[in-house]
């Protein structure tokens, strides 16, 4: 090896060395903040039902006959007291200082989810004032049109795209069944879009359902920043975009799976990928193993590797296996092998 060589990879394992003890701290204390996530819609919209699919439990009791959710209800997660739903009654059943007490929560929440029943859509005069007094509190609004396992599949888009005309496009809109189940991860990443702007998407992804979801969002949103970058870095050239992209999706893998990284076990991970041969393990296996990612994440190698990077750990981790270089690359070069067996 070179000395050009051997001071890039010192180079790289300082910058990670420096990063990691960052990341590390911001994401532990992510998980002593406290999330808020108020429901709101008319009866019969499936708001409790909705959280207990996204959360994978019956922690929010769910009533025979609409209209019995009669108070404001703060309901912590059932394993994360530091996740709250705020739950409402329909918003015409309530009394004026349930309401109040309603709109005055809004404030301190980090994402409100308003609801409609997708078998009968009322946006009219009504609920459109509603959706202004929530916006002149709360800028986090996500709307949730539920029930659509009631609908035709084919009219699904078109009503979406009524409800998001209708509004404007000023607020997301989902359609979901938390009954079956369809289109919950995609809320899922939604809720997390939001908390990630607050600093707070660990604390609710370690909270969920599925983690897995949450882990592929973090891995693609790095790969797409990723393919910015274009190639991986070489001696001379500026390291610290993609080691920090890098060195923060490991640390925030582990905190998801509650199974720790240590330092230089990220340090030998990621001077392998950028400066040694996993990185070209990775590109090489990742392209065979994800056909198309290359053009849906800019078609570049940083890209590719990092997405490729980030799938392996991610496998490492739900598997409990050994994070280190030798064993990415075996889980990389099985990726390749699992394509040709299908």
């Amino acid at each position: 090896m070179s000395e050009e060589e051997t001071k890039f990879e010192d180079d790289i394992s300082n910058l990670v060395n420096d990063i990691f003890e960052r990341e590390e701290e911001e994401g532990k204390k992510q998980l002593e903040k406290v999330i808020r996530i108020n429901l709101l819609g008319n009866v019969n919209t499936g708001k409790s039902t909705t959280i207990n699919a996204l959360i994978g439990k019956d922690k929010l009791h769910t009533h025979v006959n609409p209209g019995e959710t009669v108070s404001v209800t703060e309901v912590p997660h059932p394993e994360n007291n530091n996740v709250l739903f705020v739950d409402t009654p329909g918003l015409k059943d309530m009394d004026e200082k349930n309401s109040a007490k309603a709109l005055k929560k809004l404030k301190s929440a980090d994402v409100v989810l308003y609801f409609l029943n997708a078998e009968g859509v009322s946006l009219g005069n009504e609920e459109l004032n509603t959706l202004n007094k929530i916006s002149r509190r709360n800028k986090n609004i996500i709307v949730v049109l539920n029930k659509i396992d009631g609908i035709e599949q084919n009219d699904i888009s078109l009503l979406k795209r009524y409800v998001e005309k209708t509004i404007e496009d000023r607020y997301k809109v989902i359609p979901i069944s938390a009954i079956t189940g369809e289109n919950v991860e995609e809320l899922n990443a939604i809720i997390l879009e939001y908390l990630s702007k607050e600093g707070k998407d660990i604390l609710f992804a370690k909270s969920m359902k599925t983690k897995s979801a949450s882990a592929y969002k973090w891995i693609y949103a790095a790969s797409i920043s990723a393919g910015a970058i274009g190639a991986l870095p070489v001696p001379g050239s500026d390291i610290a975009p993609l080691t920090t992209l890098q060195v923060s999706l490991i640390v925030k893998l582990s905190l998801l799976y509650d199974k720790p990284i240590t330092k230089d076990a990220t340090t030998k991970i990621v001077v392998s990928t950028i400066a040694g041969g996993l990185g070209q393990t990775v590109f090489r296996q990742g392209v065979k193993f994800f056909p198309g990612i290359g053009m849906i994440i800019g078609a570049s190698v940083a890209g590719t590797v990092t997405f490729g990077l980030g799938q392996a750990v991610k496998y490492a981790l739900e598997n409990d296996i050994e994070i280190t270089p030798d064993q990415l690359k075996e889980i990389t070069d099985s990726f390749s092998t699992k394509t040709k067996e299908n």
